[in-house]
């Protein structure tokens, strides 16, 4: 059964294995339109993924905000428990922003745990930026799956423990860069107009913004 969450916005809930938003193997779920902040994973010295969204099945994610969030300990995976934490499922991320995020001790922003027949990891149009202490925008702990990294803004480097990568193609990626959000300090990460992500991503995903305005002209 497919499962819609559109237009929510999550503040300040936590839990083991997502901390907003739990799928269990099996399901098939699209958020979007979203927004999740003060999400935390509990901390445990394993077993504790996905400080905002933890997938085993087949999720969509697409025109959501994450800021503000925790990520916890954990011992289990030397790429942290994410805050997008995809567990041998099928998960795909567009045109997502993942932002201002705190980790208690590094990790991935988006964590890809196990990999194999029918799971897969693409992430399109999306801006990973400025989350303290992550070490990775993304975080491949699979093996034999890659992760399609694409068309997207995101500082440090993507890490892979076995599965690898198909990226490069269309991604904005430098020790430097900067999405220029227009006002950080009101939590509005709408990007403003000399913004390098601004008409740099394909047309692959959603065709409007979080507040229903055409990409083509947003």
């Amino acid at each position: 059964q497919d499962i819609l969450f559109s237009t929510c916005q999550t503040t300040a809930s936590s839990g083991n294995n997502g901390g907003a938003i739990a799928i269990a193997s099996g399901a098939s779920t699209t958020i979007d339109r979203c927004t999740f902040t003060g999400c935390a994973t509990l901390y445990a010295s394993s077993g504790s993924y996905g400080a905002a969204i933890y997938s085993a099945g087949t999720a969509t994610i697409q025109n959501c905000l994450l800021y503000g969030n925790t990520m916890s300990y954990n011992s289990n995976v030397s790429g942290g428990s994410g805050y997008i934490t995809n567990n041998a499922g099928a998960m795909t991320i567009y045109s997502t922003t993942i932002t201002n995020n705190i980790s208690s001790t590094g990790g991935g922003v988006v964590n890809f745990l196990a990999g194999g027949s029918g799971t897969s990891m693409t992430i399109k149009n999306c801006i990973i930026y400025g989350n303290t202490n992550a070490t990775y925008p993304v975080y491949n702990n699979s093996s034999g799956t890659s992760v399609t990294l694409q068309y997207s803004l995101y500082d440090g480097s993507a890490y892979s423990a076995g599965g690898g990568y198909a990226v490069g193609t269309g991604n904005i990626n430098n020790t430097d860069v900067d999405p220029v959000f227009m006002n950080t300090a009101t939590n509005d990460y709408r990007i403003s107009a000399i913004s390098p992500a601004r008409e740099s991503g394909t047309a692959i995903g959603p065709t409007v913004d979080m507040n229903q305005v055409s990409r083509a002209t947003a």
